[in-house]
């Protein structure tokens, strides 16, 4: 099977949406113990935005319930 990459579709002038994985592990305190998805996510998105495109970056943090949103869900604590 043939997949379409990133670096292969002109992106100029286009809306990227962009579905990251940025589930990371986080210590007691709620810290980042670990960044490589982050980091690992960060090449194709400047490649985007280099060649014209409007980026927008998802995802979501651990399984969460559906139809149920709490603040435990959310990226806030990693902004």
């Amino acid at each position: 099977m043939d997949f379409l990459r990133l670096s292969d579709v002109d992106v100029q002038g286009q809306r990227v949406f962009i579905r990251a994985d940025l589930n990371v592990p986080r210590d007691g305190d709620g810290r980042i113990s670990d960044d490589t998805r982050i980091r690992a996510s960060i090449p194709g998105i400047r490649d985007a935005l280099s060649r014209g495109g409007a980026v927008m970056v998802t995802s979501h943090l651990g399984r969460p319930v559906e139809g149920q949103l709490t603040e435990a869900d959310t990226k806030r604590p990693h902004v």
